[in-house]
């Protein structure tokens, strides 16, 4: 099945790509012939063209004299054929060419060494196609590229050195290949690289030092892979780094220090892995730049206090879909300074965190929230933490949300809904509450609700997401109950 939708994937990739146009067309400085009929580069391809198609033919080889008269062409477009040989000397007319596009075609084995005659190039695309080998000469004198697609080939080793000579390059896909090692300085020579795609490979390991030199990146796209662990310097040298994505692997731990050195990274995604640790501070030591830390779906149970103290300028965090059931241990809630919680308060995981917009907790097995647990969550507007087993809510829980506009305490267990609660929300303007899924008990004590409710959560709330009522009174029903209280 995973082969049949990466075949699909593959062939809406060809269809958004491919050009619409007629069989033949000629103008004055382009050509274009899409006629599935044809088996070599045609002949009549005006001398003065620049922009050259030939897409979905038959065309099985280029041969040495095919382009001798184009000399002034700058874009090569030669997908969607059927390539599987390039003779020497294929590309040698070619003086000024800058973009070639070999994608969706049968070559096979190494890149072919013709392309070394290309010293103009920036642009090359042979994606989809079944190279399976790199080896270190085999972009020998292409010192102008600055973007290579080499996506969906089968791709099972990179050597050192490889990319040693291009050292303009800015991106480089290499996502869906059979990589299984990132070897150290596998990358070397690649010091403008600021986007690097390597998911769907099935990556097992990454080496210490396997990105060392990449001192430009800023996306590291390592999703969809088979990463167990990753050790400490396995991230070395990643000073630019804005965006990493390690979401769809195999990860069970994270070690202390792992991310250290990322100082410039924004967006973090872990979505999708194993973890099952308590999530300590140490993990996520260095990353002051943070501003999106994604952990969801995965088996975390626990958060340690001032867990992501020092992510001050994270405004996103998902821990949804795990495992949470609690945030402390089993002890009565303390009294500290004749503030009820506020020892608690002191070991929550969240503190610190005062530039946070939005934390989404849903779909965990959580059974108490803590009094005062978001009280440095100042800037929160979004919190979600529906579809657990919280049946009672401590009237300082919602303590220091002053800017909440939208909070989800969908499917939980609970039965009554106290005014004194929430004052600190709908003073402040709380624009949507979704309380629905809990049996609630919907008599006069739940019309300071119906009544502080903003209207666009009032209109929001009386479609199907209406709170289940264990009484004889609908939801629908309760403007007129309270109107006679």
């Amino acid at each position: 099945m995973e082969l049949v939708f990466k075949g699909l994937a593959q062939l809406l990739v060809l269809l958004l790509l491919r050009p619409i146009h007629v069989e033949e067309s000629k103008d004055s400085d382009g050509y274009i012939n899409d006629c599935n009929k044809l088996t070599e580069i045609p002949h009549d391809i005006p001398e003065n063209a620049t922009r050259i198609e030939i897409v979905g033919t038959n065309i099985t080889e280029l041969k040495s004299n095919d382009f001798k008269k184009v000399t002034k062409c700058t874009h090569l477009y030669l997908f969607g054929n059927k390539i599987e040989t390039i003779q020497e000397g294929a590309f040698r007319t070619l003086p000024v060419l800058n973009y070639l596009d070999l994608g969706s075609n049968n070559l096979d084995g190494i890149i072919p060494d013709q392309l070394s005659d290309l010293q103009k190039l920036a642009v090359l695309n042979m994606s989809n196609n079944a190279i399976d080998s790199l080896h270190p000469h085999t972009f020998l004198g292409l010192n102008d590229l600055i973007s290579v697609n080499l996506s969906y080939n089968r791709i099972d080793t990179i050597k050192q050195n490889t990319f040693s000579s291009l050292g303009k390059l800015t991106q480089l896909s290499l996502y869906d290949n059979r990589l299984e090692l990132i070897r150290s300085h596998g990358f070397s020579g690649l010091s403008a690289l600021t986007d690097l795609r390597l998911s769907g490979n099935g990556v097992r390991f990454v080496e210490t030092e396997g990105f060392n030199g990449l001192n430009s990146l800023t996306k590291l796209d390592l999703s969809y892979q088979e990463i167990e662990a990753l050790e400490p310097g396995s991230l070395n040298g990643l000073h630019s780094l804005d965006k990493l994505f390690l979401n769809d692997n195999q990860l069970k731990m994270l070690p202390a220090g792992v991310f250290s050195g990322l100082s410039a990274l924004e967006e973090l995604t872990l979505s999708n892995n194993l973890i099952e640790t308590n999530l300590k501070r140490e993990i996520f030591t260095g990353l002051q730049s943070l501003k999106i830390l994604d952990i969801s779906v995965n088996m975390v149970h626990s958060l340690q206090p001032g867990a992501f103290r020092e992510l001050s300028e994270l405004t996103e965090l998902d821990i949804s879909w795990n495992n949470l059931t609690t945030f402390f241990d089993s002890e009565p809630w303390a009294t500290f300074n004749g503030i009820p919680g506020a020892q608690k308060y002191l070991q929550s995981p969240f503190k610190g965190l005062s530039s946070l917009l939005s934390l989404d907790l849903s779909r965990n097995t959580i059974d108490v929230i803590p009094p005062r647990l978001f009280l440095d969550l100042i800037q929160l507007t979004k919190l979600d933490i529906s579809f657990n087993q919280i049946a009672n809510l401590d009237p300082f829980v919602f303590e220091g949300l002053i800017n909440l506009q939208f909070l989800n305490l969908r499917n939980n267990r609970l039965s009554e809904l106290s005014e004194e609660i929430l004052p600190p929300l709908y003073q402040h303007e709380l624009l949507n509450i979704d309380v629905s899924g809990n049996f609630l008990l919907c008599d006069t004590g739940l019309c300071w609700l119906r009544k502080r409710a903003s209207p666009a959560w009032k209109r929001w709330n009386n479609g199907y997401r209406t709170p289940t009522c264990t009484d004889s009174y609908e939801w629908k029903d309760m403007d007129d109950l309270c109107l006679c209280k």
